[in-house]
């Protein structure tokens, strides 16, 4: 008995052994930075837990976003209460690194303006969909929405007047605050519906495409009785001059009709068994031929 081998096994095992190449390689960097001291890793100068957050949280929120967007509405309670306890240690977690002062955080010192540029992108990634969607926001989620900027305008206000040192907007000129808010903005109001809206018209369009070569192929050749039921007036016309002989007026006659060099259909006039009725017109089948055949006057 012979073993067979799928084309996907050689390439999954390939990515298996990249996958844990790397994880080796990045172990072994690891280890050299933090124990080995190998200066030319530059991570012994980034040796908190905010220079890691900085490096990976934009990569992970962009690696994520199409697993979110496909499986965000069949998400389960489950799930999503997970999400949300997640969120909230962490949030915890952030407030005890700077109440306790966790050096190995790298917490300390961080203002809010810090944190915005830090999370206020990867967030509006991660929830581009309901941004974009307008099944997802109703009336009640613009009401929060628009309560929330308020306040947050209320809050930069009374930052730059009182001020308010650890927000850290002091400082900040209006030009700081458009480089934060540009891409964020931008992204779920204009990149995502112009690049959505395109997708979708190419999607669109191919679907059309499809669906008229499929109506095209399910057309059926007309039969016999495809055409003793299609009215007179759809009737392909008989010739005049084959209907000016025999006993009622013309001959049983029977002539051919070329789609395509290849491709005919025969049909044949009968007299009606009434004198006073009208010829039948019978159209059998397209057929297809290899040589051209003549067909003669049957009397």
């Amino acid at each position: 008995m012979s073993a067979t081998c799928s084309p996907s096994t050689p390439r999954r095992g390939l990515s298996r052994a990249a996958i844990a190449s790397a994880v080796l390689a990045a172990a072994v960097l690891l280890w050299g930075g933090y124990t080995g001291h190998w200066s030319w890793t530059g991570l012994s100068d980034n040796d908190t837990l905010w220079d890691w957050l900085k490096l990976l949280v934009l990569p992970l929120s962009l690696a994520a976003l199409p697993l979110w967007l496909q499986s965000h509405h069949r998400m389960s309670v489950t799930r999503r209460g997970t999400l949300a306890g997640v969120a909230v240690a962490f949030g915890m977690f952030v407030l005890l690194g700077y109440a306790l002062h966790w050096a190995w955080t790298g917490f300390a010192g961080n203002t809010l303006w810090d944190w915005l540029e830090l999370l206020l992108l990867p967030v509006v990634i991660a929830t581009v969909k309901f941004w974009t969607a307008e099944r997802s926001m109703e009336t009640r989620h613009w009401i929060g929405v628009a309560a929330v900027i308020a306040g947050f305008v209320i809050f930069a206000a009374s930052a730059y007047l009182l001020p308010i040192n650890w927000s850290g907007f002091v400082g900040n000129t209006l030009w700081d605050w458009v480089k934060l808010l540009f891409i964020p903005i931008l992204m779920p109001l204009v990149l995502v519906p112009a690049v959505a809206e395109w997708i979708n018209g190419g999607i669109e369009e191919t679907d059309e495409a499809d669906q008229t070569d499929n109506d095209d192929a399910d057309e059926p050749a007309p039969t016999t009785a495809d055409a003793a039921a299609t009215p007179a007036a759809h009737r392909p016309a008989v010739p005049a001059a084959l209907l000016d002989s025999g006993p009622h007026g013309f001959s049983p006659t029977s002539y051919e009709i070329w789609l395509t060099p290849t491709e005919k259909i025969t049909a044949e006039v009968r007299p009606p068994a009434d004198p006073a009725d009208s010829p039948q017109l019978i159209v059998h089948e397209a057929v297809t031929v290899h040589r051209l055949m003549t067909t003669t006057n049957r009397r």
